[in-house]
């Protein structure tokens, strides 16, 4: 019982660190894409400001 009961626990550790792990990947991922989007907006603006 003790044995299964420790199993089921570092179980339960190892998949609420690995949904962390996940959802900060995630979060990075989102965090970078937008840096991109925000570049290429800024210069796609300063392009459209200098035609203008």
């Amino acid at each position: 019982y003790c044995s299964s009961h420790i199993l089921l626990s570092s179980i339960n550790i190892t998949s609420t660190i690995t949904l962390h792990v996940y959802v900060a990947s995630l979060l990075m991922q989102l965090y970078s894409y937008s840096f991109i989007y925000y570049d290429y907006f800024a210069k796609a603006t300063t392009n459209l400001s200098l035609h203008y």
